[in-house]
């Protein structure tokens, strides 16, 4: 939590612009906290995605256009 900046923190602040709900530390700090540990489950899940659907893509295409058909655009 040390080397997260205020500029940071007010992205978290942002939803509950305008409510009379008053927000301590604690609280953003635990928002900041949940939202770190679901970014780190996600982008793992979202990585395989892009390389299982890239891997297809490229199958798809050499199956298509053969091994080189890339060269038969120059």
């Amino acid at each position: 939590m040390s080397t997260i900046t205020g500029s940071l923190l007010i992205f978290y602040l942002l939803p509950y612009k305008g409510k009379a709900a008053r927000l301590e530390f604690n609280q953003i700090k635990k928002i900041y906290e949940f939202d770190s540990k679901l970014r780190s489950m996600v982008i793992p899940v979202i990585e395989n995605v892009e390389i299982k659907f890239r891997s297809r893509l490229a199958y798809l295409f050499s199956e298509k256009y053969g091994a080189e058909g890339y060269l038969d655009s120059l």
